[in-house]
Formats: C-alpha cells, sequence, structure tokens
C-alpha cells in the first residue's frame, strides 16, 4: 500500500473521531439542558456513538467476509490464516461475555435508582474524560495501522500516545471520585452503583493499559510484521471495546434525569 492510502486510512480515522465528538456533545448538551425528559434522546444518541467504533475501528466486518468464510470452508487457508481467523472469533466471544457484565451493571442502575442523578455529579469532568478516552481509540487505531505496514516509529509513537491517554483519563476518574466521596460515598445507593460501574470499567481500562504494555516492549524486538501483527491488533480491539462501554456509561451515570 502506497503513502497515500495510508494517509486516507489515518484520516478516516480523524472524521470518525470528530463525528463521535459530535456526539458525545450533542448528549452532554441534552442532558444538562433537557434534565426532565432527556433519557429518550439520549437512548437514541447512543447508536451513533458506538456504532462507528464497532464497525470501523474494531473492524467486525472481518467476521463476515465471504472470500475468507469460503476458504475456510474448501480447507485452503494457510496454518497462519487459520489462526488469525480463530484468533479473532475467540476475542469476539470474550468482549461479548464481557458486554453482558456491562450490561448488567448499567440495568441494575435503572432498576435501583430509575433516572435519579445526584445534582452534584461533575457532568463537565465526565465529558472532558469521555473525550481523553475517544482520542486514545484514535491514537490506538492508528497505532495498528502502522503496525499493518511497518512503520515503527509510528506504532511506537502512538501506542504510547494511547497509554498516556489512558492514564490521564485514570486521573480523572480519580479526581471524580475524590468528589464522589464527599457528595454519594458508597454508602449510599447512588455512590454503590457508581463506584461499582466506575470501578469495573477502570479495572478493564487498566488491563488494556497493561497490554499496550505488553505489545510495546514485545516489539522491541521486531515482533511485529505487516504479515504478523495480531498481538497488536487484539490490543487495539479490546482497547477499542473498552471505550465502547465508557460510551454507554457516560450517559447512564451522568446525563440521565
Amino acid at each position: 500500500m502506497d503513502k497515500s492510502e495510508i494517509r486516507k486510512k489515518l484520516r478516516l480515522g480523524f472524521i470518525v473521531i470528530g463525528f463521535l465528538f459530535i456526539v458525545e456533545l450533542t448528549e452532554f448538551l441534552v442532558g444538562v439542558n433537557m434534565p426532565s425528559g432527556a433519557w429518550p434522546i439520549l437512548a437514541v444518541l447512543v447508536i451513533p456513538g458506538f456504532t462507528p467504533i464497532l464497525y470501523f475501528f474494531m473492524h467486525i466486518t472481518q467476521l463476515r467476509r465471504r472470500r475468507i468464510e469460503k476458504k475456510m470452508v474448501t480447507a485452503n487457508l494457510t496454518q497462519g490464516e487459520h489462526r488469525l481467523a480463530i484468533n479473532r472469533i475467540g476475542l469476539w466471544l470474550f468482549i461479548l461475555s464481557e458486554s453482558f457484565l456491562f450490561i448488567a451493571l448499567i440495568f441494575t442502575r435503572f432498576y435501583l435508582l430509575g433516572v435519579e442523578r445526584p445534582a452534584e455529579l461533575n457532568q463537565l469532568l465526565g465529558l472532558a474524560i469521555s473525550y481523553i478516552l475517544l482520542l486514545s481509540s484514535l491514537t490506538a487505531y492508528r497505532a495498528e495501522v502502522a503496525a499493518a505496514y511497518g512503520e515503527k516509529k509510528s506504532f511506537r509513537r502512538n501506542i504510547i500516545f494511547t497509554i498516556s491517554l489512558g492514564l490521564l483519563f485514570l486521573m480523572g476518574v480519580g479526581l471524580e471520585w475524590t468528589e464522589a466521596f464527599h457528595f454519594f460515598p458508597p454508602s449510599t445507593l447512588f455512590g454503590t452503583v457508581f463506584f461499582t460501574l466506575t470501578g469495573f470499567h477502570a479495572f478493564h481500562l487498566i488491563t488494556g493499559l497493561l497490554a499496550l504494555l505488553v505489545i510495546l516492549i514485545m516489539d522491541k524486538n521486531g515482533r511485529f510484521t505487516p504479515e504478523n501483527y495480531w498481538g497488536v491488533e487484539g490490543a487495539v480491539k479490546y482497547w477499542h471495546f473498552v471505550d465502547v462501554a465508557w460510551v454507554f456509561i457516560f450517559p447512564t451515570l451522568y446525563l440521565v434525569s
């Protein structure tokens, strides 16, 4: 692939992130200005929030390519291609199983609290850390593209950017927790839901950071090549999953009222 095609792929990444920034801002404005009737609109806005991440960044179309399916049926795939197809299916099954845990926690919030939300919740901070996490998906995507086409310096630079943004997101969550302990501690019903849901997500984000750190260290020995970069693809897809989870958590905790 020539440089112009690589630039085109990276430019599409910026377009997707720009669209997601607009969606998140729209959710924020709806949640702040329509506190008594925001939740139906927010429920609709979540759909364009997570769909581009699944389709563009997480390459969900890889699981339904007819060419690959046909080759698997006729056993014409090489051993490496078989392994890659199995790895992708396995990762998606893992992501699906983890999704049910997040869904259960989100439904618990509505079951226990309805659409109740404390007035002290820092919505602006929630929007800021949401933007940080969305931006980290862009740098993670750029790292994957760089690994796919042998751009070693770009790969390492963007992985470091992604890790830095992830740490900045955790700092924002820590700041929110400091305020939350004062206004709605874990002993309160909303506090229990808030700390459980954000803590569960923070745990997944930390594991994602560890995965990114591992592939960064592994690449020192030239482990990843354009022909074999599954480790990068798997770690980056998991990172995008963490981002998708937050797309649901942000309106659920910060905006629904």
